[in-house]
């Protein structure tokens, strides 16, 4: 705002971050699981927490996420 004349002017701000909010990070669900079940063979596990689907190995592999929908972090 200049005060002499009182008009307003919109001013544009461009704040640079260094990413480290869309960097991939691994996040404890445990306690956010809102449903889950089993394949036919018993061989992974599928369950939704923070509004996404994810499949798990029984025995030996990663998680992965299925849906990659809600970018929660």
């Amino acid at each position: 705002m200049d005060v002499g004349s009182k008009r307003t002017t919109r001013l544009s701000i461009n704040v640079p971050d260094d990413g480290v909010n869309r960097r991939p990070r691994q996040a404890f669900v445990g306690n956010q699981v809102s449903w889950y079940a089993l394949s036919p063979k018993g061989e992974r596990a599928l369950f939704a927490a923070r509004g996404d689907i994810f499949t798990a190995p029984i025995e030996k592999g990663g998680t992965r996420n299925l849906t990659k929908s809600s970018d929660a972090k």
